[in-house]
């Protein structure tokens, strides 16, 4: 036609003619293929545009025009796994930061359990009196020096016993 276009796939409509548009200029005197991504009615298309020599002619374009809106899908669809990816890793980082916060928190909760266990045990080391405790179970858990001194038993070998084997005649229950 008086564009210069021979031929077009159906659906095209218009096509700018290559005197009016530069890309199509730069791509006459190009001697590789140019490409650009346009607007049209349907969507975004790459437009991929290459000089053809024809012998005792003038140089002609060959134009090829490829919709983007399967590329388009693609990469929303990657885009959407991209995001459920990123989601899911900063949940497992949140847990992961609950679970070592937590451990720490633990990990300074045994250290202190631990002191007040040693002082407890210094105290009643030292105490002048004699101590017994069991356990719910009647299990005897703390039997200190005096109490050694005292059921002339060492600690070694009461801690851990049942109160009643200790203390086969125990009239009081203790």
């Amino acid at each position: 036609d008086v564009d210069g276009i021979i031929s077009a796939s159906e659906g095209v409509e218009e096509l700018t003619g290559i005197p009016d548009d530069h890309f199509l200029i730069n791509a006459l005197n190009s001697d590789t293929a140019c490409t650009r991504i346009l607007d049209m009615d349907r969507g975004k298309v790459l437009e991929v545009v290459r000089r053809l020599d024809i012998p005792d002619h003038q140089p002609a374009l060959t134009r090829m025009g490829l919709s983007l809106e399967n590329v388009r899908a693609i990469q929303q669809r990657a885009m959407r796994r991209i995001l459920f990816i990123a989601l899911g890793v900063l949940i497992a980082g949140g847990f992961m930061l609950g679970f070592l916060l937590t451990r720490q928190r633990f990990g300074v909760l045994q250290e202190e359990h631990r002191r007040v266990l040693t002082s407890t045990e210094l105290v009643l080391e030292n105490i002048a009196e004699a101590v017994v405790a069991t356990d719910a179970s009647g299990i005897v858990t703390v039997f200190n020096m005096e109490a050694e001194r005292l059921f002339r038993r060492s600690a070694d070998a009461t801690i851990g016993q049942a109160c009643r084997t200790v203390f086969p005649d125990d009239t009081l229950l203790l």
